[in-house]
């Protein structure tokens, strides 16, 4: 199986290296299939030991241990409880995220119901509201919708290109205590994944507010739900998975953490519990290409080695869309070449790829410009 590895340089050789295998191999959809295909046997599986040890399915019918649902007691309704979200733990960078799909307004009052008793201290919106029907918070600066027993008011609103930042305050009628919440709209994000350099200067906002961080991280346990800050998608699950993986896989090289840096396996992971969570192949692509440019990011200067273009050209014939070879590639270790330097020229060359950045610079502390096509 696929070996840990500790190191920016060492994780991008290994990203970079599938990358290049799986794009000459024409196998990104194979690989997608067999990965939503395993994560429904898993699925399966689960609840079939769930039924034989007489588990009660609704405490845990995600179907994996990391993640759960997120229930409230409604305020005002005869219903005992209403699910509101899925709550997903990430025990090695001791993270917890609230996962939501779309909000209507005519339900929104359960939506706020949630961030008023969670106590969230920010919002992830990765869509624009598509109609008035999915507008569950007030737009502009001064604006104040009810829903509910919750007066939601926007304080505060700035926008730049690639995203919109709202301060929002939540009153509960008949109290005097406000909850405020910071929600931030991501706007690159249109029918198709956003290009990684746009994206990139998202991430790169939410990382200086520390917007996917939990506001009680020294207290963290896998199924506290205070604090965790919600990523909210009303284009369905798939965009919500995608930003997990992507920030879970940029804190542990940011922490300098000893791990496999797998994503398909982080993908399999998510599916399992939650089948919508990254819905189609472009959203494959893009988390791995911006987690490569992400990676790239942390890198120091380039390193130069020995031409990989024609290893990459000849393993790639070594692969097919059978299931073992697919298998193989996900989680395998022997193709990663042992102790061979990333040669970025050559394997960019190899996917029909131009260079992002080039070196200015002969320093580690060297910098960095963006090649203009």
């Amino acid at each position: 199986m696929m070996s840990e590895i500790l190191g920016v340089e060492k994780v991008l050789e290994r990203l970079t290296l599938k990358r290049a295998i799986i794009e000459k191999s024409n196998l990104w959809e194979p690989i997608y299939d067999h990965i939503a295909t395993e994560a429904e046997k898993n699925r399966a599986q689960s609840c079939y030991e769930l039924i034989a040890n007489n588990e009660p399915m609704a405490a845990t019918d995600v179907g994996i241990s990391n993640m759960t649902p997120v229930f409230i007691t409604p305020i005002g309704c005869q219903v005992q409880y209403e699910m509101t979200g899925y709550l997903v733990s990430y025990p090695e960078i001791r993270q917890n995220y609230i996962l939501r799909d779309c909000v209507f307004v005519e339900r929104a009052h359960f939506f706020w119901q949630m961030i008023w008793e969670k106590e969230p201290l920010f919002i992830v919106m990765l869509t624009t509201p598509v109609n008035k029907a999915q507008l569950y918070f007030p737009a502009n600066e001064k604006e104040r919708l009810i829903f509910g027993p919750f007066t939601i008011t926007c304080t505060k609103r700035d926008a730049t290109r690639g995203y919109i930042t709202r301060t929002l305050t939540i009153r509960y009628k008949g109290s005097e205590v406000l909850h405020t919440v910071t929600h931030i709209q991501c706007m690159s994000w249109g029918f198709l994944p956003p290009d990684a350099e746009p994206f990139g200067q998202f991430l790169d906002h939410l990382n200086n507010l520390n917007a996917l961080w939990n506001a009680s991280i020294g207290s963290y346990f896998p199924t506290w739900e205070m604090h965790a800050p919600v990523i909210q998608c009303n284009s369905g699950m798939g965009r919500t998975g995608c930003l997990v993986i992507i920030n879970v896989m940029s804190r542990l090289l940011g922490d300098r953490v000893r791990h496999k840096y797998n994503i398909e396996k982080m993908m399999l992971k998510l599916k399992t519990g939650l089948p919508r969570a990254i819905e189609t192949v472009d959203e494959y692509k893009f988390i791995v290409n911006q987690v490569i440019w992400e990676t790239e990011k942390l890198k120091p200067e380039f390193v130069l080695g020995r031409d990989h273009m024609q290893m990459v050209t000849n393993m790639a014939r070594t692969y097919d869309d059978s299931e073992n070879s697919l298998e193989k590639l996900i989680s395998s270790k022997k193709w990663i070449p042992t102790g061979a330097i990333l040669d970025y020229k050559c394997f960019r060359k190899a996917v029909n790829m131009g260079p992002q950045y080039k070196n200015v610079g002969k320093s580690k502390t060297s910098t960095y410009t963006r090649l203009m096509s």
